[in-house]
C-alpha cells in the first residue's frame, strides 16, 4: 500500500463547503486546547469548578488533559503545515503526533501504572488510535484512502459511547464484560479531537462522500444528524418513563422499537421525496437544455449564408451547416473527420497557415482574418474567417468554432469602387458624389478646379448651396419626377458665375428608382460649346451687358 502526503504540496482551491470544514476543524482543535489547559488550571491551583465541571462525575486526569493538549496543538500544526513554505510545522506536528501515541502506549503497557490522577484504559486506548490517526494524518494510500479518518471514527465512536453511558446512567460493570466510564471532558475532548481530523480532509476519503454537491452527499448531509440524535433521544425518553415508573419495563421496549421504527419510516419517506423532488428539477433543466440545444442546432443548421462548424483541438471537422454545405461544397457526410487544411490553397498548407490560425485562436481565444479559400470543385473564394476557442468549466481546451463568410462579391465591389474612385480623381470632368439628402461626400480635383471649392470646403455641404443654378423650386421637381420614372434626364441649365458656363443632366438607375440611395454627379464645362448663348440670358435687355453664366452638364447615377 503506497502512502502519499499532500501536505508537502500546495492544496487546490476547494468548494466553499470544504474550506468552511477547513475552519471548523480548527474551530474544534482550539475548543480540545481550551478544555485541556482550563483542566490542568483546576488541577494547579486546586480549582474545583475547573477540575470537576459536574461535582458528582469523575474529573478529568491531569495527564488526559496533557495528552489531548499535546493531540490538539498537532492537529493545529497539520493544518498550519498545508500552507506553501510551512514543512517545519509539519515536522512539529508529527513529533507532536508521536508523543500522544507514545502517552496511549506508556497507559495500555501499565508503565505509567502508580501515577496519580491516572487515565482509564479506555483513555489510553483512545490516545493510541488517535496517535496514529495524527501520525497518519495527510497520508493517501494508492486507492484514495486515508488511513487516519479511520482511525478517528473509531476515537469519535469510543467518545460517544461514553458520553451516552452518562447520559444514560450507565454503571460501571466489573464480570466478563469490564467497563469504566472515561470522564464527560474526557469523551467530549476525543469526539472533538476525531471531529477536527476528519474535516481537516473534507475533500478525500470518506469525508468526501459527505462534502460532495453529488445527490449522495446532499442527501447523507441532510439525513446524518437525524440517524444520529433521534435514536438518542428515543432512548433517553424511554428510560426517563422507567426511572419514573409511568410504564412497564416490557411496554417501553415495545413503545421504543415502535418509534423508532416510525422515526426511520419517515426519514425513507423524506429522503424519498427529496430525491424525486430534485430528480424532478434535473429533469426540467435537462429538458431546457436539450430544448435549448435543438433550438441552438436548428438555428445553426438553417443559416445558409455563413459556413458555422466546429473543429477539434487538432482541427478535424466533427460538426457542419447547411451554410458551409452551401459555402463550400462538401456534403456533412463527406467532410466530417477531416482536417480543416482541405480548405486552404496549397501555398497556404506550406507555411502552416492552418495551424497558426488555431493556434492564435487557442493563445488569444479569438482569430480573423480574410483570405482565398478552396471549395470541394477546386474553385476559390473570398472569405471572412473567425476562429473562436471553446472551453470547458476547468479551462482546458475543447475545441474552435469557425465562421466563415463568402464575401467575394463584397471583394469585387470594393475593387471596382477603388477603381471608379481612381478613374474619378483622374477624369477631367468634375465629379462628386452625394447621400440620399444630397449631401456632398466626395469631391474630385476637376471639381476643386471647376468650382474653386477644395475637398476640405465642399465636402458636408448641400450640393444646392455649391451649385446655385438658376432653377425654379417647380422645375426642379419636375427633374426629379422625371428621374424617378424614366431613370434618366438629361438638359442643360446656367450655373450663375462671371467667367464660366456649364451644361448639366442627370441618369438614375431602372432598380432603384427611389431616393433613398447615394449619388455620384458628373459635370462638364460646355462655355466653349454655346458661345453665342453667352451673349444674351433669358431675361436680359438685347444689347446690354450682362454677367457671365456656367452652362452645366451633370450625371447622376446611384451607389
Amino acid at each position: 500500500m503506497k502512502l502519499t502526503d499532500p501536505f508537502l504540496s500546495e492544496p487546490e482551491q476547494g468548494s466553499r463547503l470544504q474550506m468552511l470544514c477547513h475552519s471548523w476543524s480548527k474551530y474544534f482543535a482550539v475548543s480540545v486546547v481550551a478544555i485541556a489547559i482550563l483542566i490542568l488550571i483546576g488541577w494547579q491551583w486546586a480549582i474545583i469548578y475547573l477540575k470537576q465541571p459536574i461535582p458528582h462525575l469523575a474529573p478529568m486526569a491531569p495527564l488526559t488533559a496533557l495528552g489531548f493538549l499535546l493531540a490538539a496543538a498537532s492537529t493545529l500544526a497539520f493544518l498550519k503545515s498545508r500552507h506553501p513554505g510551512k514543512t517545519g510545522r509539519l515536522l512539529l506536528a508529527r513529533i507532536l503526533a508521536g508523543c500522544v501515541l507514545l502517552t496511549g502506549l506508556l497507559k495500555i503497557t501499565g508503565l505509567v501504572a502508580n501515577l496519580p490522577g491516572q487515565m482509564t484504559v479506555q483513555t489510553g486506548y483512545c490516545f493510541v488510535f488517535a496517535g496514529l490517526a495524527l501520525v497518519l494524518m495527510g497520508r493517501e494510500t494508492k486507492d484514495g484512502w486515508i488511513p487516519a479518518q479511520y482511525f478517528a471514527l473509531i476515537v469519535a465512536a469510543t467518545g460517544f459511547f461514553s458520553l451516552l453511558g452518562y447520559l444514560y446512567r450507565v454503571r460501571p460493570i466489573v464480570s466478563v464484560f469490564t467497563y469504566t466510564p472515561m470522564s464527560v471532558c474526557t469523551g467530549l475532548c476525543f469526539c472533538f479531537l476525531s471531529i477536527a481530523i476528519l474535516l481537516a480532509h473534507p475533500d478525500k476519503g470518506i469525508m468526501k462522500e459527505l462534502t460532495s454537491s453529488n445527490m449522495g452527499g446532499l442527501t447523507a448531509r441532510s439525513l446524518l444528524p437525524l440517524i444520529i440524535l433521534l435514536p438518542v433521544i428515543l432512548g433517553y425518553l424511554r428510560l426517563m418513563a422507567y426511572w419514573k415508573g409511568l410504564i412497564p419495563t416490557e411496554f417501553g421496549v415495545d413503545v421504543l422499537v415502535s418509534a423508532i421504527l416510525l422515526a426511520f419510516v419517515v426519514i425513507v419517506w423524506f429522503n424519498a421525496r427529496l430525491l424525486n423532488h430534485r430528480d424532478e428539477q434535473k429533469k426540467t433543466a435537462e429538458q431546457q437544455l436539450m430544448e435549448s440545444e435543438a433550438r441552438f442546432r436548428l438555428l445553426v443548421s438553417s443559416v445558409k449564408d455563413y459556413a458555422i462548424f466546429m473543429l477539434d483541438p487538432s482541427g478535424h471537422v466533427i460538426s457542419w451547416n447547411e451554410g458551409a454545405e452551401r459555402i463550400k461544397g462538401y456534403k456533412k457526410d463527406e467532410i466530417i473527420g477531416r482536417h480543416m487544411s482541405v480548405f486552404y490553397t496549397p501555398e497556404e498548407i506550406q507555411r502552416g497557415e492552418p495551424m497558426y490560425n488555431l493556434e492564435q485562436a487557442r493563445i488569444n481565444g479569438r482569430f480573423e482574418q480574410e483570405g482565398w479559400r478552396l471549395r470541394k470543385d477546386g474553385s476559390i473564394f473570398w472569405a471572412n474567417i473567425v476562429f473562436t476557442a471553446v472551453h470547458d468549466a476547468q479551462g482546458s481546451i475543447l475545441g474552435y468554432a469557425k465562421v466563415t463568410r463568402d464575401i467575394t462579391e463584397r471583394k469585387k465591389a470594393t475593387e471596382q469602387i477603388a477603381y471608379m474612385a481612381r478613374l474619378m480623381e483622374d477624369s477631367n470632368d468634375a465629379i462628386f458624389s452625394t447621400d440620399p439628402s444630397f449631401i456632398i461626400r466626395t469631391w474630385n480635383k476637376a471639381a476643386e478646379m471647376l468650382f474653386g471649392y477644395t475637398p476640405e470646403e465642399a465636402v458636408g455641404k448641400t450640393a444646392g448651396t455649391l451649385l446655385k443654378v438658376d432653377l425654379s423650386e417647380e422645375v426642379i421637381h419636375a427633374i426629379r419626377r422625371e428621374l424617378v420614372e424614366s431613370s434618366y434626364w438629361k438638359g442643360e441649365v446656367y450655373y450663375k458665375t462671371p467667367w464660366k458656363a456649364l451644361s448639366w443632366s442627370a441618369a438614375i438607375s431602372p432598380k432603384e428608382r427611389n431616393w433613398n440611395c447615394n449619388f455620384i454627379s458628373s459635370i462638364r464645362n460646355w462655355n466653349r460649346r454655346s458661345p453665342k448663348k453667352r451673349q444674351s440670358s433669358p431675361g436680359s435687355s438685347s444689347g446690354s451687358p450682362m454677367p457671365l453664366l456656367q452652362w452645366i452638364k451633370i450625371c447622376v447615377i446611384p451607389i
